[in-house]
């Protein structure tokens, strides 16, 4: 990530920062218009990252409240869904942004809708460990990043593919996975309480 050397002797970064902690990030490297749905998203990717640490490994086995998976798999779907930011960031970066109008997930595979593509990619990360699916999302979330600090200003309104542009992607994003936490956390409306 492109970022300049801020520290003070004390070891502190100074400027501002999207968040001040585990790491700080900051926000010198992106386009100022993100900077708030960035720190969102950052922490909603924090929240899913300390739920794998701390949610005992069984835990990940019981069902989700998305019908038909377990927790592990809705943790899957979105590591798996990284792909498809970096698919759009890639083409954005590339000056050939992915149009919305007649997205697919997997231009390889057009008879795909989202939703076979989504049960298709949780079924290809059934072998990964609960240790490795964290590892991907932390390096997937890395190089989302690292992606996002390239994005100018001039290119946050570039179509998205499956969202109308950047911005739009950013708050979709985080929807996203504040969605699928509380679906991991919250389990089967059979399993609430109230």
């Amino acid at each position: 990530m492109p970022r300049d050397d801020r520290q003070s002797q004390s070891g502190a970064q100074s400027g501002p920062q999207l968040l001040a902690h585990d790491p700080a990030i900051p926000a010198d490297d992106f386009a100022p218009a993100i900077w708030v749905p960035l720190s969102r998203l950052i922490a909603s990717r924090r929240r899913l990252r300390t739920m794998a640490r701390q949610l005992p490994a069984d835990a990940w086995d019981a069902p989700s409240a998305c019908p038909g998976w377990h927790r592990r798999d809705v943790f899957a779907h979105v590591v798996s869904w990284d792909a498809q930011h970096l698919r759009s960031l890639d083409a954005v970066l590339q000056g050939d942004p992915l149009p919305v109008e007649g997205w697919l997930p997997d231009p390889d595979q057009p008879q795909l809708d989202a939703d076979a593509w989504n049960e298709q990619q949780v079924q290809a990360q059934q072998d990964l460990s609960l240790v490795e699916l964290a590892a991907h999302s932390e390096a997937n979330l890395t190089a989302i990043l690292e992606r996002l600090a390239q994005i100018g200003p001039d290119q946050l309104l570039q179509p998205y593919g499956f969202a109308p542009h950047v911005i739009g992607a950013i708050e979709s994003h985080l929807r996203h996975v504040n969605a699928h936490a509380d679906d991991i956390v919250n389990g089967p409306a059979t399993m609430r309480s109230g």
